[in-house]
């Protein structure tokens, strides 16, 4: 029989077994924990991530301050690494101060902490090569200023005093550590070295002989500890500047001593030179001894005064001084003392001396030098042919022809080679005086010939008419 149901049931009815249900219910739980291992595993990525990325960014923040920090202790003028190492924790509390993440936090003061020990020896290793590098400086400075001292010192006894001070200062380096022994050894040899180098270059420029003299001693000298090829090098330079130093001085002295025996043979010729005025002159070396021995003779010597001039010794002055180089004051001063030599000897009068004198007054100039020129080859071709024409005593003639040529010149104001046509003229005036054929005939006059009629060119150098025939038809 059906039993029918009087209430409604409770139970849901279903189709599954009861085993599939259990199973099912099974499912769902495994899957909701997955979700949420999934989700948990998701957060803590995101954490993670958020972590390392604050970590890292403080970490590459906090390396570049550390960088700069280190660049800086190369030029900074605070060279104590306590300050330093603040500035270093001051960069750590900067930037830990701005993170938000514990655990980064955390991460960055790890990594800070072996950053900061990097970077904390590099600055302590380079303030202290700095604090090195100025301690040496220091004691350089210190030694250089000692080298004056050095130089300076008017006794051994006070040089020793400087060169013992110098070895104190480099082993009060050596024991700091600041130098090894054995370059503060070669510092005190090299400091030593350059202090006697520049002990010799001082002696060189104030006194050269002197210096000379000690570096030719050797050891026995006051440069004691120079060594051989510094020695020899100074000994060059010492000669050389001694030798300088006489051209310098011999120079000056001839500038003096040719100013003064100028205005002295001035005066002799003026006649007011005494021989108190030589004596003063000589004694303050104002004038050479040579000149003063020659003034002296011309001043007191008889034949001075009655001198008549003798031709030959004449033409040899003439010649010397328009060869003579007035730039060249030795010779120039050698030229004056030789005319006066000429007049205390009577051979040359005082007019012709004071001529001659004259002359050498002008001061050089390269025009006066270029004219002198002209007027020498003139000369000395006055001198050759005076002594073709004359064979005994020429020296009259050329004395007198010599003279013609000079005033024509310089009255006329005659430069170049219009010097050789006035010595032309004045030969061509001497042969008419001595040959009877120049007296006779003239350049350009016609005359007959036993060929017929011709016009005189020239003579030659016997004073016969050159003869061109003329042509007829």
């Amino acid at each position: 029989m059906v039993l029918i149901p009087k209430k409604e049931s409770q139970r849901v009815i279903t189709s599954l077994s009861p085993s599939i249900r259990i199973g099912e219910e099974a499912f769902v739980s495994r899957d909701l924990q997955e979700i949420g291992k999934t989700i948990s595993a998701t957060a803590l990525a995101f954490q993670t991530i958020a972590v390392e990325n604050e970590a890292t960014k403080a970490d590459t923040d906090s390396r570049r301050k550390l960088k700069e920090l280190e660049f800086e202790a190369e030029t900074s003028e605070d060279l104590d690494p306590q300050i330093f190492e603040q500035r270093i924790q001051a960069i750590r509390e900067e930037t830990s101060a701005g993170m938000k993440l514990p655990l980064a936090r955390s991460k960055f003061q790890q990594q800070f902490e072996r950053n900061s020990l990097i970077s904390g020896f590099n600055i302590r290793r380079t303030l202290n090569n700095r604090q090195v590098d100025l301690s040496i400086a220091t004691l350089k400075d210190n030694l250089d200023a000692q080298e004056s001292e050095f130089i300076n010192a008017s006794s051994i006894v006070e040089r020793n005093k400087v060169i013992l001070d110098m070895q104190i200062k480099i082993d009060e380096r050596i024991k700091q550590g600041v130098l090894k022994a054995d370059e503060g050894r070669k510092l005190k040899d090299k400091t030593l070295l350059s202090w006697q180098e520049a002990q010799i270059d001082t002696d060189i420029e104030d006194d050269p002989e002197l210096a000379l003299e000690n570096l030719l001693a050797g050891k026995k000298g006051k440069y004691t500890e120079v060594p051989v090829d510094t020695r020899t090098k100074s000994i060059s330079i010492a000669e050389k500047m001694v030798k300088r130093r006489k051209e310098i001085s011999d120079v000056q002295q001839n500038t003096i001593h040719t100013a003064n025996e100028l205005n002295m043979m001035k005066n002799y010729f003026e006649g007011t030179l005494t021989i108190d005025d030589i004596k003063t002159s000589d004694k303050e070396n104002q004038i050479s001894p040579e000149f003063t021995k020659a003034q002296f003779n011309a001043a007191t010597s008889s034949k001075a005064i009655k001198a008549k001039t003798d031709d030959e010794v004449w033409n040899k002055l003439l010649d010397d001084y328009y060869g003579l180089d007035e730039s060249d004051l030795d010779d120039l001063r050698e030229f004056r003392t030789k005319v006066l030599n000429s007049n205390a000897n009577g051979e040359v009068s005082l007019e012709d001396s004071k001529f001659l004198f004259d002359k050498t007054i002008d001061p050089f100039t390269p025009e006066k030098e270029e004219k002198k020129n002209f007027l020498f080859v003139a000369l000395e071709t006055v001198s050759n042919w005076t002594v073709s024409i004359i064979e005994t005593n020429p020296f009259k003639l050329a004395s007198i022809m010599k003279k013609s040529i000079i005033n024509k010149v310089e009255k006329e104001k005659i430069e170049g080679e219009k010097i050789n046509e006035v010595t032309k003229e004045v030969i061509m005036e001497a042969q008419r005086a001595i040959n009877s054929n120049r007296k006779q005939y003239e350049i350009g006059q016609t005359i007959e010939t036993n060929a017929g009629p011709g016009i005189i060119k020239d003579f030659d150098i016997d004073g016969e008419p050159l003869i061109e025939l003329i042509k007829t038809r």
